[in-house]
């Protein structure tokens, strides 16, 4: 809790040189394997996929942290109204705040509460969005369930979220292919000599049951559309990249964009060729309707 009641754990350029999604280049690729198009983000593409039935009347955001999604889906015309919960107070506090600035904080409310405590009593919602936040939940296919019977029976679910290995099943096998691509890359790309497991020590929710997301959500769920969208070794190889211009000795940003371009390739090869590689995609959107008789 303390760990994500920190500001700068969300937002903040330290936060975002860090996140191998936030760079350009990857970005454009994101983009392109969700919606088809390296311009088009995904939640243009799911408004665009959804839009006879928008805008939603009731929808719900479980770990909104910042609110930057729900002033995105109003500011689009995906819901009409958004109701965003988290538990931590610092970017319950943002995310109100910014809603305010941007004029919209009449369609999107705030409220601190516990998903499962929340879930459990509450129904009726037309569509419930989780981004980046479901993958910090114990017991996914539980906290699903609970989240299929707080649906309308015509509601949608959509997330964006980290779906690879659980923080408690990494091992030299499931890091083979990323230390494999690192050793190929130029000395002054690395900054260390391996690559470790990313876990996250000062946040004991993080990935905890992440690989047990997709098979939760095909439980209770009918899936509308899968997108994976890789990090397979972006996720695992960015953080230890050197930036250009961090030393004298540093990569030059051409270096370094090439070194990006070539790994998001071999991610694409790896997950072309998946049942030879054995290579599964970390990432994925997950738009679909509940499940009827479960």
């Amino acid at each position: 809790m303390e760990y994500w009641d920190r500001i700068d754990h969300h937002i903040g350029s330290e936060h975002l040189s860090a996140f191998w999604a936030a760079y350009p280049l990857v970005r454009e690729r994101i983009n392109e394997r969700v919606s088809g198009d390296p311009h088009c983000w995904p939640i243009d593409w799911l408004g665009g996929r959804l839009q006879p039935r928008l805008p939603f009347g009731n929808s719900l955001s479980v770990g909104c942290g910042t609110g930057a999604l729900e002033r995105d889906l109003v500011a689009k015309g995906i819901t009409g109204r958004i109701l965003g919960i988290d538990v931590a107070d610092g970017p319950l506090e943002h995310a109100r705040a910014e809603a305010k600035a941007s004029g919209l904080n009449d369609a999107i409310d705030y409220s601190k509460a516990d998903a499962w405590e929340f879930l459990s009593r509450r129904s009726g919602f037309d569509s419930i969005f989780f981004h980046g936040s479901l993958h910090h939940f114990e017991r996914p296919e539980e906290l699903l369930g609970l989240t299929r019977r707080a649906l309308c029976t015509d509601g949608v679910l959509y997330f964006d979220e980290y779906v690879g290995p659980s923080m408690k099943d990494w091992s030299w096998r499931k890091l083979l292919q990323a230390n494999l691509a690192y050793r190929f890359l130029p000395d002054k790309l690395k900054r260390s000599p391996r690559i470790d497991a990313p876990i996250n020590f000062e946040d004991p929710t993080e990935s905890i049951c992440s690989s047990e997301i997709l098979d939760g959500a095909a439980r209770h769920f009918e899936i509308i559309e899968r997108r994976d969208y890789g990090g397979h070794l972006l996720l695992l190889i960015f953080p230890h990249l050197v930036r250009p211009e961090e030393s004298p000795n540093a990569p030059s940003r051409e270096e370094f964009a090439r070194a990006i371009s070539t790994l998001l390739d071999w991610e694409d090869r790896l997950s072309r060729y998946s049942v030879l590689s054995r290579s599964r995609s970390f990432h994925s959107v997950v738009l679909a309707r509940p499940k009827t008789g479960c």
